[in-house]
Order: C-alpha cells, then sequence, then structure tokens
C-alpha cells in the first residue's frame, strides 16, 4: 500500500513539474491598446451580427453601434503592431492606409446607423455585409497574423 501512495505521489510531483515546465516555456502574449479596443469593437459586432435584421432590436444595435464607435475612439491614434514590421520606407503610406480605413468604417458604421434609424433592416443588412467584407479585408492588410502554433 505503501509503494502505490509513493508511486503516485511521485506520478503527481513528476506531472506538476512537467505542466509548469511547459506552461513557461509558452511566451506570453502581450495585447496592444488597439488590440484591446479591436476586441472590445468585435464582441459589439458579433451581437450587431445576430440582431441587425430585427426590427425590434434597432435600438439595441444602435446602441451595440455606439459601443464600436467608443470601442474605436482615439485608434486612429494607434499604430498596428503590424506597422513596425513594415519597412521604413513604406511605413509612413502603411499608417495613412490605416487612417484611411479607420474613416472609411466610421462612414460605414453611419450608413449602417442610418439605415437603422429609418427601419430598413435590409438596407442594414446590406452594409453589415459590407462592413464584414471591408473588415476581413482590413484585417489582412493591417492585422498581424497569429504566432503559428507547434
Amino acid at each position: 500500500m505503501k509503494t502505490i501512495r509513493l508511486s503516485l505521489a511521485l506520478l503527481l510531483t513528476a506531472s506538476f513539474a512537467t505542466s509548469l515546465a511547459l506552461a513557461q516555456e509558452k511566451p506570453v502574449e502581450k495585447h496592444t491598446e488597439l488590440e484591446d479596443k479591436m476586441e472590445k469593437m468585435n464582441a459589439a459586432w458579433r451581437k450587431l451580427r445576430r440582431q441587425v435584421a430585427d426590427p425590434a432590436q434597432n435600438a439595441s444595435s444602435l446602441a451595440l453601434i455606439a459601443e464600436i464607435r467608443a470601442a474605436s475612439a482615439g485608434a486612429d491614434k494607434l499604430s498596428p503592431a503590424r506597422a513596425a514590421e513594415v519597412p521604413e520606407a513604406d511605413r509612413a503610406r502603411f499608417l495613412a492606409n490605416y487612417l484611411a480605413g479607420m474613416k472609411k468604417l466610421a462612414g460605414m458604421l453611419d450608413s449602417l446607423a442610418a439605415a437603422l434609424k429609418a427601419g430598413n433592416n435590409d438596407e442594414a443588412g446590406n452594409a453589415l455585409t459590407d462592413i464584414a467584407s471591408y473588415q476581413r479585408e482590413a484585417h489582412k492588410q493591417f492585422r498581424k497574423p497569429p504566432p503559428e502554433r507547434s
């Protein structure tokens, strides 16, 4: 019986030591202020996508657009992490394109909000589709790719 307890204790200790070592090997990813803002925008965006077609949810949808706007406030003063990887000669153009993209997003959100205020949920759905398409393209251009998993 003592042998079983000792074996079990050694197994648990080895397991704990291994998991501790593995946890220490993983690099801790730090989020930038811009990434934090984008995560908040994404949370509201997911809710908005689910409810934009429902006219009964228009007030809630407008509140979600306001959340997206609030989260994006100041994002035009921040640089995407990918900017550090862009050659110095191209960086100013990269950042100018990013700023133009944020302004374009604001205009697209204005169109979406106007459609919701007018009670035109079909048009709002189309605007949402356009924003989603634009978002995918912008993320390809400006977002730093996630690290590859090994």
